[in-house]
């Protein structure tokens, strides 16, 4: 191993940046819901206003954008309202996000999603 590769390595693990394969498979587990719920609230945001997928996550990342929020925490709102679920703090979001959103923030209102049979 040459020198500047081992003293990159040693200095890193000195420092505390060195992730442990648990640290680095939560991170990816972590990573992956993420980016699940980013589908899901594109595929909501897309059926509840009647556009693409496209031009839905195009609604969300302006949304985001305009609100200074990330777009995983528009997501969230998104996926938590529509499934009833929204706590405190993403009440609050939600409140917050609404006048970003097309029609008022439709979209934002608890429980959007019709009462199963």
């Amino acid at each position: 191993m040459g020198g500047e590769a081992r003293v990159a390595i040693e200095s890193s693990a000195a420092d505390g940046r060195a992730a442990a394969p648990d640290d680095h498979l939560a991170e990816c587990r972590r990573v992956m819901a993420s980016r699940q719920q980013l589908g899901v609230a594109t595929g909501l945001t897309a059926a509840l206003t009647h556009s693409t997928a496209d031009e839905a996550w195009a609604l969300l990342l302006r949304v985001s954008r305009n609100a200074n929020v990330k777009v995983r925490d528009v997501a969230r709102v998104v996926v938590r309202a529509y499934t009833g679920e929204l706590d405190a703090p993403d009440q609050l979001l939600a409140d917050r996000l609404r006048r970003h959103f097309p029609h008022g923030g439709r979209l934002l209102q608890v429980g959007t999603r019709p009462p199963r049979s």
